[in-house]
């Protein structure tokens, strides 16, 4: 058995592994071991890498939450997980690009996305959830 929301961890595990590795990269240029160091460059790669870890743990446990409960009786199921799976993702790079190259649009995009894509996963998994229980 195929479990698609797998191909999103692993995606997620490479994205968080880029951003750390970033931060690490600028923290042994300057010579920071803590915090910034009023380092504004070094600050946006602390919060890009920072607001991907707020945001993706959660998504993904719903994201296989949702696979999980639905690969028995929703047909079609996969294509939920791998648009909103892709979605999510899309979202996230985007995030993290704006506070590389301080582009808003870039980065109200990668939220919005975020957003719509955790509410989705949220109201999904309600719905399934009720399904279960009640049929």
């Amino acid at each position: 058995m195929i479990y698609y929301s797998f191909i999103y961890v692993a995606l997620s595990c490479l994205i968080l592994s880029k951003l750390s590795m970033n931060v690490i990269k600028l923290r042994r240029q300057g010579k920071i071991s803590f915090g910034d160091d009023g380092d504004r460059v070094l600050m946006r790669r602390i919060r890009a890498q920072g607001n991907f870890i707020e945001y993706t743990p959660i998504f993904l446990l719903s994201l296989i939450a949702i696979e999980w409960l639905a690969i028995e009786n929703i047909p079609y199921y996969f294509l939920y997980i791998n648009i909103v799976g892709s979605l999510f993702i899309i979202g996230r790079i985007l995030h993290a690009l704006s506070l590389y190259e301080k582009k808003i649009m870039h980065r109200k995009t990668g939220m919005i996305i975020t957003f719509v894509t955790l509410r989705f996963n949220g109201l999904i998994l309600l719905i399934l959830i009720f399904y279960k229980i009640f049929f």
